[in-house]
């Protein structure tokens, strides 16, 4: 193939990239879900390390208590999964979870 006389493409030229957007859907979900599970961690770490109520702790992040428990309820269902971990061995957090 020479710059004058290029080649033009084809089918067979065009990269296979079917699997693609599923997988980057798949690893931007779980990037999300870790971020969000990351912040209702370190909203509880206050509450249960610091042994605060859960008025006190809604005060001191600026949330309604309604707030906390909803967090603290997500947290500890994560906990409990990763604690627990999948059938076959694999961690909750993988992809394809």
């Amino acid at each position: 193939m020479s710059v004058k006389d290029p080649e033009p493409r084809t089918a067979a030229h065009v990269p296979d990239v079917s699997g693609l957007r599923a997988h980057f859907f798949a690893v931007s979900a779980q990037l999300i879900r870790r971020i969000l599970v990351e912040r209702v961690r370190h909203r509880n770490l206050m509450r249960f390390f610091g042994g605060l109520s859960v008025e006190e702790t809604a005060e001191v992040i600026k949330t309604s208590p309604r707030t906390v428990i909803r967090d603290s309820n997500a947290a500890k269902a994560w906990l409990y999964g990763e604690l627990r971990g999948a059938p076959d061995g694999s961690s909750p957090m993988e992809i394809g979870r």
